[in-house]
């Protein structure tokens, strides 16, 4: 399977125009380029209700924007565990972050 590289103008035309919000992150994973969205709260809100392994994917799926369905589900078929990785991803689009201590008093 070829593997989705760089991201051309054009497509980045593509994807401003049909989310103008900005809000769109390109990630790679191995040689593999994506472009998810940001959830909104409610997809966001479902997420958490059901915090399980099928629950990630089907976020992840509605949130990759490039690569086009049918050639992201190529890549699922293939490498099945990628989802996980991209959801990491969406997490920290919508402020999932690592807490540490600061203080202690």
């Amino acid at each position: 399977m070829a593997r989705l590289g760089i991201i051309t103008p054009e497509i980045k035309k593509v994807l401003k125009e049909a989310y103008p919000d900005g809000k769109l992150t390109a990630v790679r994973v191995g040689s593999d380029t994506f472009v998810l969205r940001k959830p909104s709260a409610v997809e966001w809100a479902q997420y958490e209700e059901d915090d399980s392994t099928n629950s990630t994917r089907d976020l992840v799926e509605r949130c990759v924007v490039y690569p086009d369905a049918p050639v992201f589900q190529k890549i699922l078929d293939e490498r099945y565990a990628i989802y996980k990785p991209l959801g990491d991803v969406i997490g920290r689009m919508v402020g999932l972050e690592k807490a540490e201590e600061a203080e202690v008093f």
